[in-house]
């Protein structure tokens, strides 16, 4: 009633163009968790004094401190995160999406994956606390397997539902594919502009490998390694890799590992990606990315972070309904849309600093390291 009675008021005299969709979000169910150490990190809540163009309704602003506040509700956040999963799976089953039957079949395999698990996962590995927080309607996050099995209709529903209505003669999965193609696109343009032929590139934040093996496919000849913090997925991307590697290109690796202390060794890699993974983590984890990013790069590497673009017309003008569910979801969407990533990579040492669109709502956020 709150939501309504004050949130849609405010709506009327902020917005003067409605055009919105909500991002990626998905399921919640209990799943066994991942043997977990916690490191503490501290999270700010907003950067109120970025000159990015960030989005109306994130940081400071009335609307967005209300929405923030009727998501710690518990009772709320249980509801809007329901409400959120049933948006996505009503969506993408009227464009050919049969979500349930992903996860059945993935379940048929869960014997095989959890040996997969045990043997990608690093028993000593600590999990950092921003990793442990409910994201995407999970409470343990992306440390379960609905996380890992639902990843491919939720990746379908999320590009459908942010299409808005440009492809109407589409199927969901079509959706995906043209933005697929346009981060393809994009990124082979960069490399080509700042004349990288890459031999090694680590696809950091891999989930369940489907950037790795764009990027495998996109130069066969390059040594791809995925990492990330959740066994489950690589589970999945390492069984993908044995079932379905095309005999064209190098088999990827998967290292259960941290984005922002890899382990690599310095300057080992030509190119460093981040797909969607900025706007999951703490601003300040974000920047220690790029710290990363920067030392395990050889000199005149590339570093690609591909997420959606905060000045896109279509998520300036998101309607609060659709804002509120996409918050309940992403609990770090706030610092990353009022983050300034262009400017974090040059004071991170990095040249030839820009942001290319991938497609209507979506960009790369690219730079160079000195040769």
């Amino acid at each position: 009633w709150i939501f309504r009675n004050n949130v849609s008021k405010m709506q009327s005299q902020l917005l003067t163009k409605r055009v919105g969709a909500p991002a990626r979000v998905s399921a919640f169910r209990n799943a066994p968790p991942a043997r977990i150490r916690v490191v503490p990190c501290r999270a700010q809540t907003t950067t109120a004094k970025s000159t990015v163009d960030h989005p109306w309704w994130t940081g400071d602003g009335v609307l967005s401190l209300i929405v923030n506040w009727i998501i710690k509700t518990p009772a709320v956040y249980s509801l809007l995160k329901i409400m959120a999963k049933n948006a996505m799976i009503r969506s993408a089953g009227k464009r050919g999406v049969e979500w349930m039957k992903y996860v059945r079949d993935h379940e048929t395999r869960l014997a095989t994956y959890e040996t997969i698990r045990k043997e990608v996962e690093d028993s000593a590995f600590v999990y950092p606390e921003y990793c442990l927080k409910p994201i995407h309607g999970y409470d343990e996050g992306n440390l379960c397997w609905l996380a890992a099995f639902e990843i491919d209709p939720a990746n379908y529903a999320w590009c459908l539902r942010t299409s808005n209505n440009k492809f109407p003669d589409l199927d969901a999965m079509q959706i995906y594919h043209k933005m697929r193609d346009g981060q393809r696109e994009a990124v082979n343009k960069f490399l080509s502009d700042v004349s990288i032929q890459p031999k090694v590139i680590i696809d950091m934040g891999c989930s369940t490998g489907e950037t790795a093996r764009m990027l495998a496919d996109m130069y066969p000849q390059a040594q791809v390694t995925g990492i990330d913090l959740s066994p489950y997925m690589l589970a999945l991307a390492e069984y993908e890799e044995r079932q379905h590697k095309p005999a064209n290109r190098q088999r990827i690796t998967y290292l259960h590992k941290l984005a922002e202390a890899s382990g690599l060794p310095a300057k080992s890699c030509d190119v460093v990606f981040f797909g969607f993974v900025a706007r999951e983590v703490p601003a300040e984890i974000l920047r220690a990315f790029i710290r990363e990013a920067a030392r395990i790069l050889k000199p005149g590497g590339a570093l690609i972070f591909a997420d959606d673009n905060q000045g896109s017309k279509y998520i300036q003008a998101m309607r609060p309904a659709v804002f509120s569910l996409m918050k309940s979801t992403e609990p770090y969407i706030d610092e990353y849309y009022n983050f300034d990533l262009p400017a974090a990579l040059s004071e991170g040492g990095f040249e030839r600093v820009e942001t290319r669109p991938s497609d209507h709502r979506r960009k790369l956020v690219v730079g160079t390291l000195p040769q």
